[in-house]
């Protein structure tokens, strides 16, 4: 009936959580302990609309974390098995929008 909650009904879209903690003054470079921005995690779960969402919202793309990794080493990166959409773990449609959006960012944001 009414009362029923579908799965999707029940998950918070992660780019509305995104856009809550921008709008309340987040950093959108900030980085963990690991040096890790939103752009990174995005980036290596291969969320394109959230890198996309990101990168025109200002975050950088080639910020490196304590690793020396950039988000688009970890959109290459193989990720745990099954942890991620597909088998390999390497999100090569997030990758290719990385490097358009990069070579398109003026020189002074890319880089």
């Amino acid at each position: 009936g009414d009362e029923e909650v579908t799965e999707a009904e029940g998950r918070a879209d992660p780019l509305e959580a995104i856009k809550l903690f921008l709008q309340a003054g987040a950093d959108i470079n900030g980085v963990n302990m690991v040096g890790n921005t939103a752009m990174h995690y995005a980036a290596q779960t291969g969320a394109n609309r959230i890198v996309e969402f990101l990168a025109t919202s200002g975050a950088k793309l080639d910020i490196k974390n304590k690793d020396g990794k950039t988000p688009l080493d970890l959109a290459l990166a193989p990720g745990p098995r099954g942890m991620y959409d597909n088998a390999s773990g390497a999100q090569k449609g997030t990758v290719a929008l990385i490097r358009k959006l990069m070579e398109s960012a003026p020189a002074s944001e890319a880089r």
